[in-house]
């Protein structure tokens, strides 16, 4: 698992840190991304377009 930061600033010059995590989307680090994903506001998950097969993988893990 990887975690980083990024900063931002809104409209009115408030900064925001994002805290960012990652988990590999093998099946094996499935129970990482359930944690992960229990308290947060957004989750984002990257896909390759050019990878078809790889569509159904993360369909699953963005729905459990």
């Amino acid at each position: 698992m990887d975690f980083g930061t990024f900063a931002s600033t809104t409209r009115r010059c408030e900064q925001v840190v994002h805290l960012l995590m990652f988990a590999p989307p093998q099946e094996r680090f499935r129970f990482m991304t359930d944690i992960l994903k229990a308290d947060v506001d957004v989750v984002t998950f990257v896909v390759d377009a050019r990878a078809p097969a790889s569509y159904q993988e993360a369909r699953a893990c963005s729905r459990s």
